[in-house]
Protein backbone atom coordinates (compact mmCIF):
# COMPACT_ATOMS: atom_id res chain seq x y z
CA UNK A 1 0.00 0.00 0.00
CA UNK A 2 1.21 3.11 -0.59
CA UNK A 3 1.35 6.42 1.57
CA UNK A 4 -1.34 9.75 1.17
CA UNK A 5 -0.30 12.59 -0.72
CA UNK A 6 -1.82 16.80 -0.40
CA UNK A 7 -3.58 15.69 -4.01
CA UNK A 8 -7.19 17.96 -3.53
CA UNK A 9 -9.29 18.20 -6.90
CA UNK A 10 -10.61 21.41 -5.82
CA UNK A 11 -7.36 23.14 -6.18
CA UNK A 12 -6.64 22.11 -9.63
CA UNK A 13 -6.93 25.30 -11.95
CA UNK A 14 -8.03 24.67 -15.00
CA UNK A 15 -7.71 28.43 -16.04
CA UNK A 16 -4.66 27.69 -18.90
CA UNK A 17 -3.61 26.78 -22.13
CA UNK A 18 -5.61 23.69 -23.56
CA UNK A 19 -3.00 21.01 -25.39
CA UNK A 20 -4.51 17.86 -27.07
CA UNK A 21 -2.20 14.97 -27.39
CA UNK A 22 -2.60 11.42 -28.66
CA UNK A 23 -0.24 9.10 -28.15
CA UNK A 24 0.50 5.75 -29.89
CA UNK A 25 2.85 2.42 -29.61
CA UNK A 26 5.93 2.69 -31.35
CA UNK A 27 7.29 -0.41 -30.77
CA UNK A 28 7.12 -2.48 -27.33
CA UNK A 29 8.88 0.25 -25.44
CA UNK A 30 7.93 3.77 -26.14
CA UNK A 31 5.60 5.80 -27.27
CA UNK A 32 5.21 8.48 -29.85
CA UNK A 33 3.39 11.38 -29.11
CA UNK A 34 1.75 14.20 -31.57
CA UNK A 35 0.13 17.63 -30.88
CA UNK A 36 -3.91 18.25 -31.92
CA UNK A 37 -4.30 21.83 -33.59
CA UNK A 38 -8.12 22.56 -32.08
CA UNK A 39 -11.07 25.43 -32.77
CA UNK A 40 -11.52 27.39 -29.56
CA UNK A 41 -15.29 25.43 -29.22
CA UNK A 42 -13.13 21.85 -28.98
CA UNK A 43 -11.00 22.89 -27.03
CA UNK A 44 -13.52 24.65 -24.37
CA UNK A 45 -15.77 21.59 -24.62
CA UNK A 46 -12.62 19.49 -23.38
CA UNK A 47 -11.60 21.75 -20.64
CA UNK A 48 -15.39 21.08 -19.46
CA UNK A 49 -15.00 17.75 -19.35
CA UNK A 50 -11.82 18.46 -17.05
CA UNK A 51 -13.67 20.10 -14.70
CA UNK A 52 -16.47 16.80 -14.80
CA UNK A 53 -13.74 14.68 -14.21
CA UNK A 54 -12.40 16.86 -10.97
CA UNK A 55 -16.39 17.11 -9.81
CA UNK A 56 -16.23 13.35 -9.50
CA UNK A 57 -12.83 13.25 -7.99
CA UNK A 58 -14.13 15.37 -5.66
CA UNK A 59 -17.03 13.65 -4.49
CA UNK A 60 -15.26 10.05 -4.26
CA UNK A 61 -12.80 9.30 -1.17
CA UNK A 62 -9.33 8.73 -2.06
CA UNK A 63 -7.68 5.67 -1.63
CA UNK A 64 -3.69 4.12 -1.53
CA UNK A 65 -2.73 2.82 -4.55
CA UNK A 66 -1.70 -0.93 -4.59
CA UNK A 67 -1.63 -2.72 -8.04
CA UNK A 68 -3.84 -5.74 -6.83
CA UNK A 69 -5.96 -3.52 -4.81
CA UNK A 70 -9.71 -3.48 -4.81
CA UNK A 71 -11.95 -0.40 -5.26
CA UNK A 72 -15.41 0.94 -5.00
CA UNK A 73 -15.46 3.01 -8.21
CA UNK A 74 -18.52 4.61 -7.63
CA UNK A 75 -17.41 5.93 -4.41
CA UNK A 76 -13.67 5.87 -4.75
CA UNK A 77 -10.46 6.16 -6.61
CA UNK A 78 -6.76 5.69 -6.58
CA UNK A 79 -4.10 7.81 -5.41
CA UNK A 80 -0.18 7.42 -5.88
CA UNK A 81 1.36 10.21 -4.34
CA UNK A 82 4.59 10.83 -7.54
CA UNK A 83 6.78 10.53 -4.42
CA UNK A 84 6.63 6.63 -4.87
CA UNK A 85 6.94 6.77 -8.92
CA UNK A 86 9.53 5.33 -10.75
CA UNK A 87 10.61 5.51 -13.91
CA UNK A 88 14.03 4.87 -14.49
CA UNK A 89 15.22 2.51 -17.10
CA UNK A 90 18.43 1.12 -15.66
CA UNK A 91 20.55 -1.36 -17.12
CA UNK A 92 19.33 -5.26 -15.24
CA UNK A 93 21.50 -5.50 -12.08
CA UNK A 94 20.95 -9.24 -10.29
CA UNK A 95 20.12 -8.48 -6.50
CA UNK A 96 17.31 -7.09 -4.70
CA UNK A 97 16.92 -4.35 -2.74
CA UNK A 98 17.60 -3.93 1.31
CA UNK A 99 14.73 -4.88 3.42
CA UNK A 100 14.35 -1.71 5.20
CA UNK A 101 14.18 -0.22 2.46
CA UNK A 102 11.03 -1.90 0.88
CA UNK A 103 9.16 -1.12 4.19
CA UNK A 104 10.14 2.74 4.26
CA UNK A 105 9.38 3.28 0.71
CA UNK A 106 7.08 1.01 -1.50
CA UNK A 107 7.32 1.46 -5.49
CA UNK A 108 5.29 1.88 -8.61
CA UNK A 109 6.90 1.41 -11.27
CA UNK A 110 6.29 2.76 -14.71
CA UNK A 111 6.84 3.01 -18.45
CA UNK A 112 9.16 6.68 -18.60
CA UNK A 113 7.80 7.25 -22.38
CA UNK A 114 3.95 7.96 -21.10
CA UNK A 115 5.13 10.78 -19.03
CA UNK A 116 7.50 11.97 -21.57
CA UNK A 117 4.62 12.27 -23.34
CA UNK A 118 2.26 14.43 -21.16
CA UNK A 119 5.65 16.59 -19.95
CA UNK A 120 6.46 17.51 -23.90
CA UNK A 121 2.96 18.16 -24.69
CA UNK A 122 3.32 21.48 -26.01
CA UNK A 123 6.53 20.95 -28.05
CA UNK A 124 5.01 17.63 -30.01
CA UNK A 125 4.92 17.65 -33.53
CA UNK A 126 1.36 18.36 -34.83
CA UNK A 127 -0.81 15.29 -35.94
CA UNK A 128 -0.91 15.03 -39.87
CA UNK A 129 -4.64 14.12 -40.90
CA UNK A 130 -3.50 12.73 -43.71
CA UNK A 131 -1.69 9.77 -41.48
CA UNK A 132 -4.60 8.95 -39.14
CA UNK A 133 -5.57 6.01 -41.67
CA UNK A 134 -2.34 4.21 -40.45
CA UNK A 135 -2.70 5.65 -36.78
CA UNK A 136 -4.08 3.82 -33.88
CA UNK A 137 -3.71 5.26 -30.57
CA UNK A 138 -2.86 4.09 -26.80
CA UNK A 139 -4.74 7.16 -25.19
CA UNK A 140 -5.24 10.69 -25.40
CA UNK A 141 -4.52 13.41 -22.97
CA UNK A 142 -5.92 17.33 -22.50
CA UNK A 143 -2.84 19.30 -20.67
CA UNK A 144 -3.93 21.93 -19.12
CA UNK A 145 -1.72 25.00 -17.54
CA UNK A 146 0.61 27.78 -18.79
CA UNK A 147 3.58 26.78 -16.58
CA UNK A 148 5.14 23.51 -18.22
CA UNK A 149 6.39 22.99 -14.01
CA UNK A 150 2.66 23.08 -12.90
CA UNK A 151 0.83 21.54 -15.95
CA UNK A 152 -2.44 19.20 -15.21
CA UNK A 153 -2.84 16.44 -17.19
CA UNK A 154 -6.29 14.53 -18.25
CA UNK A 155 -5.80 11.04 -19.37
CA UNK A 156 -8.48 8.56 -21.32
CA UNK A 157 -7.04 5.34 -22.25
CA UNK A 158 -9.21 5.37 -25.53
CA UNK A 159 -8.11 5.36 -29.03
CA UNK A 160 -10.37 8.34 -30.45
CA UNK A 161 -9.81 7.63 -34.07
CA UNK A 162 -12.61 6.32 -35.67
CA UNK A 163 -11.35 4.42 -38.16
CA UNK A 164 -14.81 2.35 -38.84
CA UNK A 165 -17.05 5.50 -39.19
CA UNK A 166 -14.26 7.23 -41.38
CA UNK A 167 -14.83 5.32 -44.46
CA UNK A 168 -18.96 5.60 -44.37
CA UNK A 169 -21.06 8.35 -45.28
CA UNK A 170 -21.26 10.61 -42.10
CA UNK A 171 -23.48 13.37 -41.45
CA UNK A 172 -24.61 15.66 -38.89
CA UNK A 173 -28.59 15.67 -37.94
CA UNK A 174 -29.44 19.32 -37.10
CA UNK A 175 -32.03 20.96 -39.73
CA UNK A 176 -31.11 19.10 -42.65
CA UNK A 177 -28.82 16.38 -42.87
CA UNK A 178 -24.73 17.95 -43.42
CA UNK A 179 -22.12 15.39 -44.77
CA UNK A 180 -19.08 15.08 -42.70
CA UNK A 181 -15.71 15.23 -44.42
CA UNK A 182 -12.68 14.01 -43.10
CA UNK A 183 -11.06 11.58 -40.43
CA UNK A 184 -13.15 11.49 -36.71
CA UNK A 185 -11.70 11.49 -33.63
CA UNK A 186 -14.15 10.98 -30.93
CA UNK A 187 -13.63 11.76 -26.89
CA UNK A 188 -14.93 10.20 -24.36
CA UNK A 189 -17.10 12.57 -21.40
CA UNK A 190 -14.66 11.57 -18.75
CA UNK A 191 -11.03 10.77 -18.14
CA UNK A 192 -9.55 7.64 -16.44
CA UNK A 193 -6.54 9.77 -14.86
CA UNK A 194 -5.30 13.51 -13.34
CA UNK A 195 -2.08 13.80 -13.13
CA UNK A 196 -0.51 16.78 -11.50
CA UNK A 197 2.71 17.50 -9.71
CA UNK A 198 2.24 15.87 -6.56
CA UNK A 199 0.11 12.81 -7.37
CA UNK A 200 -1.67 10.59 -9.72
CA UNK A 201 -5.61 10.13 -9.50
CA UNK A 202 -7.08 6.99 -10.95
CA UNK A 203 -10.92 6.53 -11.89
CA UNK A 204 -9.75 3.51 -14.24
CA UNK A 205 -7.00 1.02 -12.98
CA UNK A 206 -7.17 -0.91 -15.98
CA UNK A 207 -6.24 2.33 -17.67
CA UNK A 208 -3.33 3.28 -15.65
CA UNK A 209 -2.25 -0.15 -16.22
CA UNK A 210 -2.20 0.00 -19.50
CA UNK A 211 -1.00 3.71 -20.31
CA UNK A 212 2.03 3.91 -17.42
CA UNK A 213 2.38 0.28 -16.40
CA UNK A 214 2.43 -1.87 -19.98
CA UNK A 215 4.20 -5.31 -19.13
CA UNK A 216 6.11 -5.27 -22.29
CA UNK A 217 7.17 -1.55 -22.19
CA UNK A 218 9.18 -3.05 -19.23
CA UNK A 219 11.43 -5.11 -20.58
CA UNK A 220 14.71 -3.63 -18.97
CA UNK A 221 12.87 -4.94 -15.82
CA UNK A 222 12.41 -8.01 -16.11
CA UNK A 223 15.83 -9.31 -14.84
CA UNK A 224 15.92 -7.22 -11.74
CA UNK A 225 12.30 -8.66 -10.57
CA UNK A 226 12.99 -12.06 -11.12
CA UNK A 227 16.52 -11.91 -9.41
CA UNK A 228 14.56 -10.48 -6.39
CA UNK A 229 12.15 -13.62 -6.16
CA UNK A 230 15.59 -16.08 -6.63
CA UNK A 231 17.39 -13.97 -3.79
CA UNK A 232 14.58 -14.78 -1.44
CA UNK A 233 13.38 -17.95 -1.97
CA UNK A 234 14.85 -21.29 -1.72
CA UNK A 235 15.05 -22.68 -5.32
CA UNK A 236 16.70 -25.37 -6.94
CA UNK A 237 18.74 -24.05 -9.90
CA UNK A 238 16.15 -25.53 -12.33
CA UNK A 239 13.34 -24.17 -10.86
CA UNK A 240 15.15 -20.67 -10.85
CA UNK A 241 15.82 -20.71 -14.42
CA UNK A 242 12.18 -21.42 -15.06
CA UNK A 243 11.36 -18.43 -12.91
CA UNK A 244 13.55 -16.14 -14.99
CA UNK A 245 12.30 -17.85 -18.54
CA UNK A 246 8.71 -17.14 -17.01
CA UNK A 247 9.53 -13.64 -16.39
CA UNK A 248 10.94 -12.95 -19.60
CA UNK A 249 8.24 -13.98 -21.66
CA UNK A 250 6.05 -11.03 -20.02
CA UNK A 251 2.31 -11.91 -19.35
CA UNK A 252 1.37 -12.86 -15.94
CA UNK A 253 4.46 -14.21 -13.88
CA UNK A 254 6.13 -10.70 -14.83
CA UNK A 255 3.29 -8.79 -13.50
CA UNK A 256 3.32 -11.03 -10.42
CA UNK A 257 6.87 -10.43 -9.45
CA UNK A 258 6.60 -6.43 -10.08
CA UNK A 259 3.83 -6.46 -7.43
CA UNK A 260 5.36 -8.35 -5.45
CA UNK A 261 9.05 -6.24 -6.04
CA UNK A 262 7.23 -3.17 -5.26
CA UNK A 263 5.65 -4.29 -2.18
CA UNK A 264 8.75 -5.58 -0.10
CA UNK A 265 7.60 -8.81 -0.40
CA UNK A 266 11.53 -10.27 -1.28
CA UNK A 267 13.30 -7.98 1.44
CA UNK A 268 13.75 -10.99 3.50
CA UNK A 269 14.33 -14.56 2.80
CA UNK A 270 12.08 -17.19 3.20
CA UNK A 271 12.57 -20.98 4.78
CA UNK A 272 11.78 -24.04 4.20
CA UNK A 273 9.98 -25.05 7.54
CA UNK A 274 7.42 -21.93 7.08
CA UNK A 275 6.81 -22.55 3.66
CA UNK A 276 6.00 -25.89 4.09
CA UNK A 277 3.52 -25.39 7.32
CA UNK A 278 2.10 -22.73 5.36
CA UNK A 279 1.84 -25.24 1.84
CA UNK A 280 0.22 -27.62 4.29
CA UNK A 281 -2.19 -25.49 5.73
CA UNK A 282 -2.93 -24.42 2.11
CA UNK A 283 -3.05 -28.10 1.02
CA UNK A 284 -0.70 -27.81 -1.25
CA UNK A 285 1.38 -31.10 -1.92
CA UNK A 286 4.73 -30.11 0.02
CA UNK A 287 6.20 -33.65 -0.64
CA UNK A 288 7.00 -32.89 -4.06
CA UNK A 289 7.09 -29.07 -4.30
CA UNK A 290 10.25 -29.34 -1.52
CA UNK A 291 12.68 -31.87 -2.40
CA UNK A 292 16.27 -31.60 -0.45
CA UNK A 293 15.52 -28.76 1.30
CA UNK A 294 14.95 -26.57 -1.38
CA UNK A 295 11.54 -25.55 -4.35
CA UNK A 296 11.08 -27.70 -6.96
CA UNK A 297 8.27 -26.22 -9.26
CA UNK A 298 7.73 -26.61 -12.37
CA UNK A 299 6.16 -24.09 -14.99
CA UNK A 300 2.90 -24.54 -13.49
CA UNK A 301 3.59 -24.51 -10.36
CA UNK A 302 5.48 -21.09 -10.24
CA UNK A 303 2.14 -18.74 -10.19
CA UNK A 304 0.69 -20.98 -7.58
CA UNK A 305 3.40 -20.44 -5.42
CA UNK A 306 3.76 -16.68 -5.71
CA UNK A 307 0.43 -16.15 -5.39
CA UNK A 308 0.95 -18.26 -1.62
CA UNK A 309 4.00 -16.35 -0.42
CA UNK A 310 1.65 -13.08 -1.72
CA UNK A 311 -0.63 -14.03 0.82
CA UNK A 312 -3.66 -14.34 -2.25
CA UNK A 313 -4.61 -18.33 -1.19
CA UNK A 314 -6.85 -19.27 1.68
CA UNK A 315 -9.22 -21.73 2.91
CA UNK A 316 -12.54 -21.03 3.23
CA UNK A 317 -13.95 -21.53 7.35
CA UNK A 318 -17.51 -22.77 6.17
CA UNK A 319 -17.01 -24.76 3.05
CA UNK A 320 -13.17 -25.85 3.53
CA UNK A 321 -12.85 -24.79 -0.10
CA UNK A 322 -9.15 -23.56 -1.24
CA UNK A 323 -9.62 -20.22 -3.07
CA UNK A 324 -7.61 -17.92 -5.15
CA UNK A 325 -7.58 -14.25 -4.05
CA UNK A 326 -7.83 -12.17 -7.45
CA UNK A 327 -7.52 -8.56 -5.64
CA UNK A 328 -6.77 -7.52 -2.48
CA UNK A 329 -8.35 -4.95 -0.10
CA UNK A 330 -7.16 -4.16 3.23
CA UNK A 331 -9.66 -4.71 6.28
Amino acid sequence: MIGSSDFDPRSVNLSGAVTLVVARRSGAASLKGYKVAMHTDVAEALRSICQATLDALGARTAIPYADDLAFESETQYLLVPIDVLTTRRPKPRPGRRRADASEQMPEVELDASAREVLDNASSLDDLDASRLASMSFAFYAVVVGDNPDQRVSFVERWNPYRAGLSGHLTTFFGDKLRRVAGPLLVFQQSFDMVVTKSAMAVLNATGFEVVFRDIDSMTARFSVWSQAAVTALPLDGDTAQRLCALCDRGGRVAKQLRGMYERGAFGSKFTIPALRAEMQKQKLDDSRLLQNDQLALQDDDIPIMLKLIDEKLYTGWSTNKRWDVGTRSER
